[in-house]
């Protein structure tokens, strides 16, 4: 019932030992088109059944009704994995202040131009690449020790349920650091003023946040804005963190990681592409 209501599951049909076969539908009504499909299995099961029962009374073997085994018995957990409020939107903070590093990474690629100092670095005997994996490396980071510190701080402040897969929680923390970190000095390098790049991504990351669940959580939304979700990397950053502390789908996990990933990538090799056309 909890999980119909948290609109985790579409519908609970209970048949009651010694009811005579009374069947009870709950439904979350969060999505009326599953809700349908539900009730219309149910109903062509009852009517099946009726047949079944009819022809059998009447004394006839032929009925037509061919029942097949399409049911799957899985116990249900209520060993308390589940989130509470604190852990699902401690989750949702950690996540949006991971992605508001996008603001160092444009920093870090813009300090030297503010400072006036791009001259004497170019002019030092490093290449360039040495400069700009040190600026990544340096945000990076910052971001991961950022990370760190929200997670003990919850962890032993609040009571905060990170699980016992700590490793995961810290690539996952990672790979949105890198993700971050790409996008700010991406944003910068197209851009090319700072003030303009700054003012953008102050607007992307709590838009990100929004369609990430982080104010309101996904499943309350409407199914429009579930499927924009799929575009904020804080909804994929906050599935695979609550999929590692409460035990859920490895799989997706794993997907979700190489897809921080490859877009980690492709805003890198935007950056440099864009950055030795500027050199030329």
């Amino acid at each position: 019932m909890d999980r119909v209501k948290q609109g985790k599951a579409v519908s609970l049909i209970h048949v009651e030992k010694g009811s005579a076969g009374e069947i009870k539908v709950y439904k979350s009504n969060s999505n009326p088109f599953k809700d349908s499909v539900v009730q219309n299995v149910l109903d062509s099961f009852v009517q099946s059944v009726n047949a079944e029962y009819a022809y059998a009374k009447l004394g006839s073997k032929a009925s037509g009704a061919h029942f097949t085994q399409n049911i799957r018995e899985e116990a249900v957990g209520t060993d308390g994995k589940v989130p509470s409020a604190l852990d699902y939107y401690a989750v949702s903070m950690l996540i949006m202040t991971m992605m508001y590093g996008t603001t160092y990474g444009c920093a870090a690629m813009s300090e030297e131009r503010f400072y006036k100092t791009e001259i004497r670095l170019k002019s030092a005997p490093i290449d360039s690449y040495e400069i700009y994996t040190g600026k990544v490396g340096g945000t990076i980071l910052t971001l991961m020790l950022d990370g760190a510190v929200i997670i003990l701080f919850t962890k032993y402040a609040y009571n905060v349920s990170w699980g016992s897969r700590i490793p995961v929680i810290l690539l996952a923390c990672l790979s949105l650091s890198v993700l971050a970190a790409g996008l700010g000095i991406a944003g910068f390098m197209l851009i090319g003023d700072e003030n303009k790049t700054q003012a953008l991504l102050s607007i992307m990351v709590p838009v990100f946040t929004f369609l990430g669940g982080g104010y309101i959580p996904v499943q309350y939304m409407s199914p429009a804005m579930e499927k924009l979700s799929l575009l904020s990397p804080n909804h994929i950053g906050q599935r695979i963190m609550l999929n590692t502390i409460f035990e859920g789908n490895m799989i997706q996990t794993r997907n979700y990681l190489l897809i921080l990933w490859a877009a980690s990538l492709l805003l890198f090799a935007l950056s440099a592409f864009k950055g030795r056309r500027d050199q030329a």
